[in-house]
């Protein structure tokens, strides 16, 4: 299989295993963060020193199984949220070892050189927070990590074997090619069989997809592409497309309003451009979860539009 070794990743991996190795000799310090910011950097460590370094960019999907069955594991014991899969009747016990043991068994299993390493990490962890080995949580965190290990076993996500030929593309119009100056391995497109690998909350890489590009011979190819270079559209008028299907313009629009972003006041330019300011007593920021349920509604109504208008519930659109 291919590695990835990019700036970003080298920088990545620079930063994680610094801060690995200062943890390493003062634990009081790396003690104070929560158990998952702990075994985050401990992942991240074990990711960018494990041989071979990287496998590919399945180690993003890697990460986020370690991260799956340590939210499983947590949720079991108290949670307020639904377990993502894993549910243990009767789990109890302290968070922070179904955490730690959870994050070290995904590890151990995704990156077994690195297994022993892991193990001495553990039984640190859990003496410096004075955590026992038969502590109840450890249990609830090997059921999490056996169950996510189980449930992402042949997922595609590591590639074919053998791996097949890298795929290059070719300099012609409407194939694919990479950007430039990219040159020897960089030149390759990175991981085309990740578009088939098992996702993690909607049901398949192309349930979403949109459609196609018209043919570069077809009427509406050559109608777009004039449109484009002739300049677009107007400030009055807009494109209005039903669905991925046909479209049409709409003109004579009201005029803008004045502002960035479509006329919004300031106060949502803050928040967009500028981040978070200020305290938020009554709790009104979005985070990323309501950002997501936010896009899911407007999926389930396009949904309900092409089906004549018919109820569409989200959880059969992803898995929360």
């Amino acid at each position: 299989m291919h590695v990835i070794t990019t700036r970003w990743n080298w920088n990545r991996c620079v930063a994680a295993g610094t801060a690995a190795f200062i943890g390493a000799f003062s634990w009081p310090d790396l003690a104070r963060a929560d158990a998952v910011t702990d075994w985050h950097e401990i992942a991240e460590n074990t990711l960018c020193t494990a041989s071979p370094m990287a496998r590919g960019p399945s180690t993003i999907i890697d990460i986020a199984i370690v991260h799956t069955a340590v939210y499983d594991a947590v949720q079991n014991i108290g949670g307020k949220y639904k377990p993502y899969h894993v549910q243990i009747s009767g789990a109890s016990g302290s968070p922070g070892a179904a955490v730690a043991k959870a994050a070290h068994d995904t590890l151990a299993n995704l990156f077994p050189t690195k297994a022993q390493d892991l193990g001495t990490t553990y039984k640190e962890y859990l003496a410096k927070k004075g955590l026992k080995e038969d502590d109840p949580g450890v249990a609830v965190g090997q059921k999490a990590a056996a169950g996510i290990l189980a449930l992402r076993a042949d997922d595609g996500r590591a590639g074919p074997n053998p791996m097949s030929a890298a795929f290059i593309g070719e300099n012609a119009v409407g194939k694919w090619r990479t950007t430039p100056p990219q040159t020897g391995y960089f030149d390759q497109m990175r991981a085309p069989w990740m578009g088939a690998a098992k996702p993690f909350v909607i049901q398949s890489g192309s349930q979403f997809r949109a459609n196609p590009p018209p043919d570069l011979k077809s009427d509406q190819y050559t109608k777009d592409y004039n449109e484009v270079k002739g300049g677009g559209f107007t400030n009055n008028e807009v494109r209005l497309t039903r669905s991925f299907g046909k479209s049409e313009v709409v003109k004579d629009l009201e005029k803008p309003r004045t502002g960035g972003h479509g006329g919004a006041d300031s106060s949502i330019q803050d928040q967009i451009f500028r981040g978070p300011q200020g305290s938020d007593p009554l709790n009104l920021r979005a985070g990323l979860r309501d950002g997501a349920l936010s896009s899911l509604i407007g999926i389930a109504a396009r949904h309900s539009i092409e089906r004549g208008n018919q109820a569409i519930k989200i959880q059969d659109l992803v898995k929360l």
